[in-house]
């Protein structure tokens, strides 16, 4: 597994878009010449009760991002909650987002999402 790297964005961690307790760590990513990469990112639901336990909620997290199909970046899931984010050969940026597929929140809410910006700047 590749080191979770701080990247400059997230040093304001209050700009992360995040729902609920579903929490995406870094939420912005920039492949430079100072970060080339694989990056991995950390989704987790921090959310729990009774019902919850000992089941897998990772497994509950979706992700889509059209972020391979435009050669940004390719995210790769390498176990329930991490996922290695790798730069394509196109510069520019793109969004992944993670939801919990509408599973009702311990509030009586439904859904939580979370965002992952990614800027390829190679």
């Amino acid at each position: 597994m590749h080191a979770v790297a701080a990247q400059p964005l997230d040093r304001n961690g209050g700009a992360c878009q995040n729902d609920g307790d579903l929490h995406v760590n870094p939420c912005r990513i920039r492949f430079d010449a100072n970060h080339t990469g694989p990056m991995d990112v950390v989704v987790s639901n921090g959310g729990g009760n009774d019902r919850d336990r000992g089941r897998d909620r990772g497994q509950q997290i979706r992700e889509s991002d059209d972020c391979a199909s435009r050669d940004i970046a390719t995210l790769t899931r390498d176990s329930n909650n991490v996922y290695t984010v790798t730069a394509g050969t196109v510069s520019g940026s793109c969004t992944a987002n993670f939801t919990d597929n509408n599973r009702r929140n311990d509030d009586g809410n439904r859904g939580q999402n979370g965002n992952l910006r990614i800027v390829n700047a190679l």
